[in-house]
């Protein structure tokens, strides 16, 4: 119903709804108490974002007893099965996480053999390090290091720990070395 009356509201102004589902929801055709399900979702959004986490399919998946270890499987035939129910955009998220820069490869392999070139990557520690390194084989291109946290040590030879904000100080760390 929030879908529904967003879509109502907003879609007529231009803004563009989309909405992230569980990736299991590619592959159910009736809710399995989530609440998701395809055809009562995508006629009140623009774009579907399925997680399609390899990792996060169960033993037995698509047959294979580590169903992660297919990741290039997992996401072809995932979206190939959402696209069959919706005519609406896919933007599937990718696991950044706990794989290799040639797994992530893999992943967006089986996105582009399915037809869409549109992904989002997700890490839940922040470090996008894998997901640059298989960019840069993707695209035979070198990228700079990416940033993520400062270390510890930079953090504790810092003079300056707070910043004054708009209405109050944040103070960013209180460690000290």
């Amino acid at each position: 119903k929030f879908l529904e009356s967003a879509y109502g509201s907003l879609h007529p102004l231009g803004v563009t709804i989309s909405v992230d589902l569980f990736g299991l929801v590619a592959w159910k055709t009736e809710d399995f108490g989530v609440g998701q399900l395809i055809e009562s979702i995508a006629p009140h959004v623009d774009v579907i974002c399925p997680m399609l986490y390899p990792s996060h399919f169960p033993p037995g998946f698509l047959g294979q007893q580590k169903p992660g270890e297919y990741p290039l499987e997992i996401m072809e035939a995932s979206l190939n099965r959402i696209q069959k129910r919706t005519d609406k955009k896919i933007r599937p998220w990718i696991q950044g996480f706990w794989y290799t820069p040639g797994q992530i490869n893999a992943q967006l392999n089986g996105l582009a053999r399915a037809g869409t070139a549109s992904w989002s990557v997700w890490n839940p520690s922040g470090n996008y390090s894998a997901t640059y390194g298989a960019l840069s084989r993707r695209l035979n291109q070198a990228f700079s290091e990416p940033q993520f946290y400062p270390s510890i040590a930079e953090i504790g030879h810092r003079n300056q720990r707070i910043t004054p904000g708009n209405s109050r100080v944040v103070n960013l760390a209180d460690y000290k070395a």
